[in-house]
């Protein structure tokens, strides 16, 4: 049996003598329980599958060596249950090894979800479907040629001058997609981008992946100046070989950009100009399928997450931890949002670093809602209402059952068959099996009955 404090006894004997439903219940119990279901008020059906574990010790209602708690205690109970923060499976496995309510399931579960510490705490959402880039149709239409540039500064002065050297040597491309650093957050880089006409995009703050390949090549590159540096070799000898290495089955940027194959400074073979040139439409077959084999394995473990509206209160990710915020825009990037903190302060994120919110603040003890205040009638509504009230049965958890729909003489076939006895009928059943008949009114419809008892 449960043990606790005798004021926390006391307490709960005081909410059981004052929880109408409880009280009938214990009536029941002590009184017996009526022969058929449907003469029961509906607030108390949910007890009667298990009215033969039902039994009152000390004042309370017990379920075997569960409590059974009353409705204005069943939040405080949550709170307890729930004090160790641990997830919807281990609190229900206490709870049910505990206590008893109807709909004690479902409740504990949305108790765990609407606490405010534990999604504040909360892993990370899976990963969503991959997006890749689309291919280009001609060389240079995106940036992501490999060049290095020292600077002085973050100004965008300084970056708008290298961007103006890259397009007067290969080219004004159709797309620049950045990061979110100061240079490329100013209205210079705007002005910028509308003279040269270039669209300039953003990857989403704090989410690399969605520019995962030159986040990537930055990556190398960075490596490869430090490495040069310490072995004091040249560094422009490496961006070269860099530039003319093939990568996953694919020509060499160097290759892809200038359709031939540069001269290094190793040992080469010349090769004629018509022998080097490459087929195009390889190329691109080549990449997409690529592309196709990354999506294929990446999204095996990756699925959609529901998209956020606008004004929506959602959970934003800040480190290791979720804070509340506001939708304010959604959608202005693919999987993009604009948000709202509660500072005031506009923020863009991902999909990814973003959930919504089911509540900010944990559900706190309060009186019953109103569609549970029902005054207990203890003489039972007309057929028709019982009937409907039956259908809606609710299971020690809280889940709905819906009695099945029976034959109007259980155990019964309905067969057309001619107004006299015919032999083919045995054939419809197993020989071996005692059938029972039924005419109807009219005699064109007869009921076999199958029985399991052998013919002797």
């Amino acid at each position: 049996m449960v043990s606790y404090s005798n004021n926390r006894h006391q307490d709960l004997v005081e909410a059981t003598n004052n929880d109408p439903v409880l009280q009938e219940v214990k009536n029941y119990i002590e009184n017996g329980w009526p022969i058929h279901k449907k003469t029961i008020n509906p607030l108390v059906k949910p007890f009667w599958d298990i009215k033969e574990e039902l039994f009152e010790w000390e004042g309370l209602l017990c379920r075997g060596v569960k409590l059974v708690i009353p409705e204005k205690r069943r939040n405080h109970i949550l709170s307890l249950l729930h004090k160790a923060h641990r997830g919807i499976n281990s609190t229900l496995s206490l709870a049910r090894s505990t206590f008893y309510w109807p709909g004690m399931c479902q409740e504990v579960e949305e108790f765990v979800k609407k606490c405010q510490i534990c999604q504040k705490y909360s892993r990370n959402n899976t990963k969503e479907p991959l997006k890749p880039h689309e291919t280009g149709n001609y060389p240079f239409p995106k940036i992501g040629y490999p060049e290095v540039f020292e600077l002085r500064s973050t100004k965008a002065e300084m970056a708008i001058e290298k961007l103006k050297e890259v397009f007067a040597r290969f080219g004004v491309s159709e797309i620049m997609m950045t990061d979110n650093g100061p240079p490329f957050q100013s209205t210079e880089m705007m002005e910028f981008a509308k003279e040269w006409n270039v669209t300039h995009t953003t990857s989403s703050p704090r989410f690399p992946q969605s520019n995962g390949m030159i986040e990537r090549t930055i990556q190398t590159l960075k490596s490869t100046i430090i490495k040069c540096q310490q072995s004091k070799q040249d560094i422009y000898q490496a961006l070269l070989l860099l530039r003319n290495t093939e990568h996953n089955s694919l020509p060499s940027p160097a290759v892809m950009l200038y359709g031939r194959k540069q001269r290094l400074f190793l040992p080469m073979k010349t090769t004629p100009m018509n022998e080097s040139r490459i087929c195009e439409d390889s190329i691109r077959k080549q990449h997409e399928d690529n592309q196709s084999r990354m999506k294929f394995y990446f999204n095996r473990h990756a699925r959609d997450l529901p998209s956020l509206e606008n004004g929506q209160t959602v959970l934003v990710r800040k480190e290791k931890q979720w804070s509340p915020a506001k939708v304010i825009a959604p959608e202005v990037h693919p999987r993009s949002y604009l948000l709202e903190d509660t500072k005031g302060s506009v923020l863009r994120r991902n999909r990814r670093d973003l959930r919504p919110a089911d509540t900010l603040s944990g559900p706190t003890e309060k009186e019953s809602p109103p569609e549970k205040q029902e005054q207990l009638d203890p003489q039972p509504s007309t057929s028709s209402q019982s009937e409907e009230t039956s259908a809606t049965t609710r299971t020690r958890c809280g889940r709905l059952v819906k009695p099945p729909v029976r034959d109007s003489c259980p155990g019964y076939v309905d067969i057309v068959v001619s107004n006299t006895w015919s032999p083919d009928i045995t054939s419809l059943v197993n020989p071996g099996l005692k059938m029972t008949l039924k005419n109807s009114k009219d005699g064109t419809v007869k009921r076999i009955k199958l029985s399991m008892s052998k013919i002797h």
